[in-house]
């Protein structure tokens, strides 16, 4: 009789307990299943290349990563950027509305060519704001003809920030104020406390510009990443020995900060700055 009065007792808790178990669930699904309103597609170039091939401005996205690289990029009116990345699902959203790749997707490319002048500012919705997080800048210059004389040759960039693990550093090198005749310079990466062979890899190129030509030329650093906890290290980034052209600002070297692993990167750019760029650690993002 006993064991009559107990047992219902049981079952009854047991079911109740599923009940709420079951609820608590549905609750959940129903908080992380919760609407966000993405902006529709729109604002893009029709049929963007896979992998932004044949783009010379492309912004990327590491796999899993959360950042825009490079997070700022300077371009000529009527120049196209493309952006691209798989593993995580991103999208691209204009600061102010112009354009957006649409909802989030895990592999995905957009393009938009900027025909005005102006400085641009976007971010994905999923990882970022307009103020904090995944987010970006996208410079437009005005062409305005290239002008009398062989111009100057300097870094497009005034500051980036690198983090071990973002693959690699892309410098751009632009030709301004002149395009006649062919130009010239040296660039180089060079040790500081990152050392070359276990942090980067050193290299240095000669940039080439053929007579009218005033396009921008792009260097590239690979970064290693040694997976270390240690503090940031450096190394540097100048131009010199200009032939056709001189370079356009002071050729004194300051230093390219490498943050320490597992630390991501953003880049903050003002145009026409030193030849010689000095990169500094920012603040942690905060999402």
């Amino acid at each position: 009789m006993r064991y009559r009065i107990i047992l219902p007792g049981l079952a009854l808790g047991l079911l109740l307990a599923v009940s709420a178990s079951a609820q608590h669930e549905a609750m959940g699904h129903h908080a992380m299943g919760a609407k966000v309103d993405y902006d529709d597609p729109g604002g893009g170039d029709p049929n963007p290349p896979a992998g932004c091939q044949g783009v010379q401005a492309k912004i990327t996205v590491a796999n899993g990563g959360t950042t825009f690289s490079p997070a700022t990029i300077t371009v000529d009116a009527g120049q196209p950027v493309c952006w691209t990345w798989s593993g995580t699902a991103h999208n691209v959203s204009a600061n102010d509305g112009s354009f957006s790749s649409g909802p989030p997707l895990e592999q995905g490319n957009f393009q938009r060519t900027f025909n005005t002048p102006g400085t641009f500012g976007f971010h994905c919705q999923v990882h970022g704001t307009p103020t904090a997080g995944m987010r970006g800048t996208v410079i437009v210059r005005s062409t305005g003809g290239g002008g009398e004389g062989p111009g100057k040759l300097e870094l497009a960039s005034s500051t980036y920030i690198m983090g071990e693990g973002d693959g690699a550093l892309a410098v751009t090198v632009e030709r301004v104020g002149g395009s006649d005749g062919a130009a010239t310079v040296k660039i180089a990466a060079a040790p500081g406390s990152a050392k070359k062979g276990k942090d980067f890899v050193a290299r240095n190129a000669t940039l080439k510009w053929a007579n009218g030509d005033q396009g921008p030329k792009t260097f590239q650093v690979s970064i290693k990443n040694d997976k270390l906890k240690e503090p940031d290290e450096s190394f540097t980034i100048r131009l010199t020995q200009a032939t056709g052209g001189s370079i356009g600002t002071a050729t004194g070297a300051r230093s390219v900060s490498l943050l320490s692993a597992g630390t991501n990167s953003s880049v903050l750019v003002s145009p026409r700055a030193n030849a010689s760029r000095t990169h500094t650690s920012p603040a942690r993002p905060v999402y």
